[in-house]
């Protein structure tokens, strides 16, 4: 007997013979990236066979709004870069204090120097710290962890098309043409040329409370830094 499984967003039925993406032992459902439970679970002691289905009162196309999550998104890159751009510059302080002290430059320096180390974090655990505290994987068309090279595609991608290459008020444009799309399309540029899929995990209290402090600690050491 076929297990049915649902998804919690769209309502949509998957047979368990098809194709589902998982992420730490969880599936995700290819339509909206939401999360899929079988009937099993939403219903012990009813077969999959007889099992109702479950109703959501949402559509489809709110569905796949409600699971593309940009800001989370935006939430996670800022971690990855504001980790990465602190280490680098404790790196480079001994060696190079001119270069910490360019705040511009330093930022430009430290956003091309991300691009190969995202690109690994991809590749090895289909992740990045930022992304992983806020469960957001990054999966490719058969829900393996995307290669090396289009990896470094993404990020080459999004440091040029989303990023604006960190350059002042460009960076804001593309940001909020790369909002405005997601949230219509559902799916961003170079997500969709490179047959990637994004998802988002339920995050955890406990992640969220990290970030959220981490973020505090960064205004107001950006505050007292200026003062």
């Amino acid at each position: 007997m076929a297990t049915l499984h649902f998804c919690d967003l769209c309502s949509g039925s998957i047979p368990e013979s098809a194709a589902m993406f998982r992420v730490d032992n969880k599936m995700f459902c290819a339509s909206c990236t939401a999360t899929i439970q079988s009937a099993a679970q939403a219903l012990p002691a009813v077969s999959a066979r007889s099992a109702v289905k479950p109703r959501a009162n949402v559509s489809r196309g709110t569905a796949a709004a409600a699971s593309v999550r940009p800001w989370i998104r935006t939430w996670a890159r800022f971690f990855d870069y504001t980790i990465f751009g602190n280490c680098l510059a404790l790196l480079l302080l001994p060696i190079a204090p001119q270069l910490v002290d360019n705040k511009f430059f330093s930022t430009m320096v430290s956003l091309v120097l991300w691009i190969p180390v995202e690109a690994w974090c991809l590749s090895k655990w289909g992740t990045t710290p930022g992304k992983r505290l806020l469960g957001t994987y990054i999966r490719n068309h058969v829900g393996a962890k995307p290669d090396f090279d289009t990896s470094l595609q993404r990020s080459c991608s999004v440091w040029w098309r989303g990023m604006a290459a960190g350059l002042p008020l460009v960076y804001l444009v593309c940001a909020a043409l790369f909002d405005q799309r997601l949230r219509k399309q559902g799916v961003a540029k170079w997500d969709e040329d490179l047959g990637l899929t994004v998802f988002h995990d339920k995050i955890r209290i406990w992640n969220a409370a990290i970030v959220i402090v981490f973020l505090i600690v960064v205004v107001l050491l950006s505050a007292l830094g200026s003062s």
